[in-house]
């Protein structure tokens, strides 16, 4: 009576995102205890991103859901719009802390090569849930 359904993303996929997942929360680490030149000393302020990135998905989970009729609400536009600006914030918030100085460059950097990895993961993620059968290591 039920159709069968398979997994779309295997567990090499899984591994592979869980390791680049991995490798973006480490670079924001790395962007928190490296030392940079001038007198900006380690700090943990590139790693206020993280807040963003645990946040941007909660707009779309309250707010994502359809109307009534199977029409998009009003509701899922602002869910878009809330979880646009966080993720614009994620990158925004490097940029504006290295040119406050609380931050250097390099930190800036790292901590946006690390929010472009995240976005990246969750994106690809995303993309291999809803493919066919076709294996991303093939």
């Amino acid at each position: 009576p039920f159709a069968t359904t398979t997994m779309a993303i295997n567990v090499r996929e899984v591994v592979f995102l869980a390791i680049l997942t991995s490798f973006g929360i480490l670079l924001t680490i790395l962007a928190c205890i490296i030392r940079t030149p001038g007198d900006i000393g380690p700090n943990w302020w590139p790693a206020l991103t993280v807040l963003s990135w645990f946040l941007s998905p909660f707009p779309m989970v309250l707010l994502g859901g359809k109307g009534s009729l199977g029409e998009p609400s009003q509701w899922m536009y602002w869910g878009y719009f809330t979880t646009g600006w966080l993720i614009a914030a994620s990158f925004g918030i490097p940029a504006i802390m290295a040119h406050a100085q609380a931050i250097g460059l390099g930190n800036m950097g790292m901590t946006i090569a690390a929010c472009v990895i995240f976005y990246g993961t969750g994106g690809l993620a995303m993309h291999l849930q809803t493919k066919g059968d076709t294996d991303l290591f093939q």
